[in-house]
């Protein structure tokens, strides 16, 4: 079994106990048939033995064939390694070249492209390396019986620990192979300026992992714009209201009238007068006026145009790395293979094949939407909570004898709120994960192709959930069951202020948008390190820091946190959901782009750190683009727009503001505070009577008739007239920006001209090639019977 002359580095490791070898023998033998290599090595810091797998170049070449995995072209052009006309800060290093010298530019070329020399061979990455070895490894037997075989089965079984592809070599070695070159010009947070080696990554982890971080730094480079804009609406929006003085800023602040209490069964609950919103109304001023109404209208083409342009980058990527085709693992799962227990002939191949019926399908589903019934249900129940917590934690701040507390009620409940959306939304990404993997796992998924979509919705549709939950309750349903104090129940009273309810929506937002993504980043890095030493300190290894004992990179790596097989897609959904936050509530919130980019910039380096230094190296996945990525990014610009419309017709005040101008006739803002306020009559309601500062009329937020009209306390008309207008605005703004959407799709194709052309030359070629062909037979035969006739002529003289 073992081969002591092999030298190179190993392709893939096998962790195993001693007492377990006899168990995997067969196992090894067969893959030593297949012509691969092994060499033993005991643990140094671990009692486990370590064997080493070799790939030699025939049985790379052999395999490379039978999986159709690798390409006879060069990957990238030569001209991705010359030195550009001019220099920018935003190049990097491993693309430039120049800062080599010849000869560390010679060894940087053969490390990135790390090719076969044989000219029958295929051109091979290391990532492809990986990939044909870990296909091997999965389906070959080790035992007699029809359904054993694959190394996922033998670590299931603890047969074997653990198994995994080895990095490049130490990140300490400066140039000396991919993984410290991209640590050194990738992962590390001095170059978060420079561009990604995104072919370096290719090459390094395979196409899901490179198409990722580059649709990532699209994501980045297009949040620029909305960035600038944004931040630059909130600088107008706030130089407004301090020179301009609005008027309905001032009315609030100058409004000496009275609140309707929300506490007004609790001892020391008091009258509260409108001016004590003074602050609030400014704070809503600065994120609802006209200029972040223009805002919201260019995010919703931006999204637009974002879509077209990454299919536009996804296409050439896929042309430069050559998987223009869809690639889909169509293998049939050996999960599948164990619990499909019947059997039929497949109508297209001719050979007996394992099945679900359709029925047991069906029931599998139906628990798939039962779980995820009940998960929405619990999600639902959570913000009703958050709601009654707020509430509660108010009415306590009103009744209090600090006046602190008092003034202050309104910010520190929606702080409250905000904290615990955040706990929430922490707490239940720990569980919907697990979820949405056992569901599919129920599921049964033929190929593995379907089980990682399969995952994927699930796994976004929870996170959506999750996530936008308690910030779609805000945005549509936070105010609208008001009605009057007599008539108000405990959840009711969740109520906006005269100023409206923008605040509310504002804090979430950038609550989900800093703190939540604050702590994710420091979680993640602190992981790793934090379970090493959890380890160390429970006596699981012996002190691998020890200076005097050389540790062999086989089993250094050992030690390095496992990436699970849906790590992207875990990254991948919360990248999206990002981009969500952005798109819904621009109007809401135009600071969130300049958030996301921050914490973008940062991220991307945190998660390229965890490839490349903290984490094992992944066994690539063939992916041929984002996939089922670009459908939902798709799906959300348009529910993006439907959202923004809703935000700038009903939660934001815009469309009644311009109403009350048009009907005011001097087209001002004059009295458009107290238009949007109910009359009470305080001797209506007996429970008023314990307050000590009672007046004779309070005001709350709504449309009703006063006191001392005939209609007393009944919807008025003017709530008629707004509602009709606000519709008629969302529907208009909504028209307007699809038919934009609709004419950007069609005038920028998804292919770029010359990508197009370069994928249609080969087919061009071939057609040419037998069009030449064609002719030269035609041409043949045609001098055949013509030297024919010139016999026959000759034969009849």
């Amino acid at each position: 079994m073992e081969d002591k002359r092999v030298v190179k580095k190993p392709d893939y490791v096998f962790v195993v106990k001693e007492e377990n070898l006899p168990n995997i023998q067969l196992y090894l033998d067969n893959l030593k048939s297949l012509g691969l290599k092994f060499e033993n090595e005991k643990g140094i810091t671990i009692d486990y033995i370590f064997i080493k797998l070799f790939m030699p170049n025939e049985a790379l070449s052999h395999f490379s064939e039978i999986y159709d995995i690798g390409s006879d072209d060069l990957i990238v052009s030569p001209g991705f390694y010359m030195r550009p006309p001019f220099n920018t800060p935003f190049k990097n290093p491993i693309e430039e070249q120049f800062p080599y010298s010849p000869e560390c530019l010679k060894q940087i070329r053969k490390i990135q492209f790390n090719y076969l020399t044989d000219k029958f061979f295929r051109k091979l990455t290391d990532a492809q390396k990986i990939q044909i070895t870990f296909k091997i490894l999965e389906n070959t037997k080790y035992g007699e019986k029809y359904k054993e075989f694959g190394i996922t089965k033998l670590i299931n079984l603890k047969y074997i620990e653990t198994a995994y592809p080895l990095h490049d070599g130490p990140t300490t070695d400066t140039g000396t192979n991919s993984r410290s070159l991209l640590n050194r010009y990738w992962s590390n947070l001095s170059v978060i300026h420079m561009r990604q080696p995104l072919d370096l990554i290719y090459q390094y982890f395979g196409s899901e992992v490179a198409f990722y971080f580059a649709w990532l730094e699209y994501f980045n480079i297009m949040l620029i714009i909305p960035a600038v804009l944004g931040s630059l609406t909130f600088i107008l929006s706030s130089l407004y209201l301090l020179y301009a003085d609005p008027d309905q800023v001032r009315e609030v602040c100058e409004n000496s009238e009275v609140l309707c209490p929300t506490c007004e069964e609790m001892k020391g609950c008091r009258f509260k007068k409108i001016s004590k919103s003074c602050s609030l109304a400014q704070w809503t001023f600065v994120f609802d006026n006209n200029i972040t109404l223009a805002y919201a209208i260019i995010i919703s083409l931006w999204a637009t145009l974002f879509m077209i342009f990454w299919r536009r980058k996804e296409n050439e990527l896929k042309f430069r790395w050559k998987c223009v085709e869809d690639v889909r693992e169509t293998e049939i799962r050996q999960a599948h293979l164990e619990k499909a227990t019947r059997r039929r002939l497949n109508p297209i191949t001719g050979e007996i094949e394992s099945y679900t019926p359709k029925f047991q399908t069906f029931y599998f589903y139906t628990i798939t939407c039962a779980a995820c019934a009940i998960m929405f249900t619990i999600l639902f129940v959570l913000v009703l909570v958050n709601m009654t917590l707020k509430i509660s934690f108010m009415r306590f701040c009103d009744v209090s004898s600090s006046s602190y507390l008092r003034s202050n009620s309104f910010f520190l409940a929606i702080a409250l709120e905000s904290i615990f959306t955040v706990t929430i939304v922490k707490s239940f990404k720990l569980i919907y994960g697990v979820v949405s993997l056992k569901l599919t796992e129920i599921e049964n998924p033929r190929t593995q192709y379907e089980f990682d979509n399969s995952v994927l919705y699930k796994r976004y549709l929870l996170a959506f959930m999750n996530n936008y939950m308690p910030t779609l309750y805000i945005a549509i349903f936070k105010g609208k069951f008001m009605t009057l104090p007599h008539e108000m129940t405990f959840l009711r009273k969740d109520t906006c202020q005269p100023c409206g309810c923008s605040v509310s929506l504002v804090a979430v937002l950038s609550f989900l948008m800093t703190i939540k993504t604050l702590l994710g980043n420091v979680f993640s890095a602190l992981k790793p390190s934090v379970k090493r030493i959890c380890r160390f300190c429970l006596g699981l290894t012996r002190d691998k820091w020890d200076p005097s004992l050389k540790i062999p990179q086989w089993e250094e790596e050992y030690y390095l946190e496992p990436l699970r097989r849906f790590s992207v897609t875990e990254e991948f959904s919360e990248m999206v959901i990002r981009y969500g936050f952005i798109t819904f509530y621009s109007k809401a919130f135009p600071l969130a782009a300049l958030c996301a980019l921050l914490n973008n910039l940062i991220e991307l380096r945190s998660d390229a750190n965890k490839f490349v230094k903290t984490h094992r190296r992944q066994v690539p996945i063939g992916k041929s683009g984002i996939g089922a990525w670009n459908g939902i990014l798709r799906s959300l610009s348009y529910l993006s727009t439907a959202i923004n419309m809703y935000v700038i017709a009903f939660t934001s005040d815009f469309v009644a503001r311009e109403v009350y101008r048009y009907n005011n006739g001097n087209g001002s803002l004059s009295g458009w505070i107290n238009s949007t306020l109910a009359k009470y009559a305080t001797k209506d309601y007996k429970a008023y009577d314990r307050i000590e500062n009672k007046a004779q009329f309070c005001y709350f937020r709504g449309y009703y008739y006063p006191p001392e009209s005939s209609h007393r306390y009944t919807i008025s008309q003017t709530y008629w007239m707004n509602l009709t207008f606000r519709l008629i605005t969302m529907f208009t703004f909504e028209h307007v920006i699809f038919l934009c959407i609709s004419v950007f799709a069609f005038c920028i194709p998804y292919t770029p001209e010359l990508v197009q052309k370069q994928i249609d030359l080969p087919r061009h070629n071939e057609i040419q090639k037998r069009i030449i062909e064609c002719e030269a037979e035609l041409s043949k035969k045609i001098k055949s019977e013509f030297s024919l006739s010139e016999s026959l002529h000759g034969i009849k003289d």
